[in-house]
């Protein structure tokens, strides 16, 4: 094996890879999915709310649980694993799964758009990730579990890669008027 870091035996690695064989196809338990993370390019769906409130434009972002491994209390864009799961031949169902499982409370008044792809490495591994934006409202201000940031002044605590992205969503967003 050319890795440097391989300090499996062959058993050992059989042992792994016949557990992971036993693993349905989709969603990882999380202990598997950060190994892995670190393993592997990760395809990930990034979905950016924006709306425009007094003539300026705010980005939604989430925050991320304190226990997090990689970025505890950051605040980040929407997004999700591309899962081997997902609909075959489109993108659909993980878009689908960022606006169900993270927009809650607020309503999308546009299609998803696409803004860039990003592959570069991050604190959990490498990624891949298909950036694109969503014009919201807001239905239920209660059921939020993110904030409304102006794009041109985010928290210090935004992820470095997502600090990168912004900037290029809302350019790509005016680009639009």
């Amino acid at each position: 094996m050319s890795d440097q870091n391989q300090t499996l035996t062959e058993q050992e690695i059989q042992n792994v890879a016949d557990m992971l064989a036993r693993l349905p196809r989709g969603y990882l338990p999380q202990p598997i999915f950060w190994a892995v993370a670190r393993l592997v390019t990760m395809p990930c769906m990034e979905v950016a709310p924006l709306r425009i409130v007094n003539g300026q434009l705010e980005i939604y972002l989430t925050q991320r649980p304190e226990n997090d491994p990689h970025w505890p209390n950051g605040w980040h864009i929407p997004g999700t694993i591309i899962r081997s799961s997902d609909e075959e031949g489109s993108l659909k169902t993980g878009i689908e799964r960022v606006l169900k499982d993270e927009l809650e409370g607020l309503r999308c008044v546009s299609e998803p758009a696409f803004v860039t792809m990003k592959f570069w490495d991050v604190t959990r591994g490498r990624e891949l990730d298909l950036v694109h934006y969503v014009l919201v409202e807001t239905t239920d201000e209660t059921k939020l579990d993110g904030k409304f940031f102006s794009v041109e002044n985010l928290p210090e605590s935004t992820l470095e890669h997502h600090k990168i992205m912004i900037p290029e969503i809302a350019t790509a967003y005016r680009a639009t008027l």
